[in-house]
């Protein structure tokens, strides 16, 4: 059975180079997979992004990929 394409992010925000909070690919993949109601993503896809803001930054790893449920 064919999945449903999610997109989901793990961020975490630095403000004077001192970062609050932890960015996890884990964190991403699980909120992809709750969005998507399933087990397991197939044809994954990782990638970084950071946002500057006046004093720091927000860091984030994005999962992209299609979500099958096994059970």
């Amino acid at each position: 059975k064919a999945g449903k394409r999610e997109k989901a992010e793990g961020c975490k925000f630095s403000l004077l180079g001192i970062p609050f909070g932890i960015r996890s690919l884990e964190t991403a993949v699980d909120k992809a997979l709750q969005a998507g109601n399933g087990t397991v993503m197939v044809d994954q896809v990782t990638e970084e992004k950071t946002t500057w803001v006046v004093l720091g930054n927000i860091n984030c790893i994005v999962v992209e990929g299609t979500v099958v449920n096994t059970k």
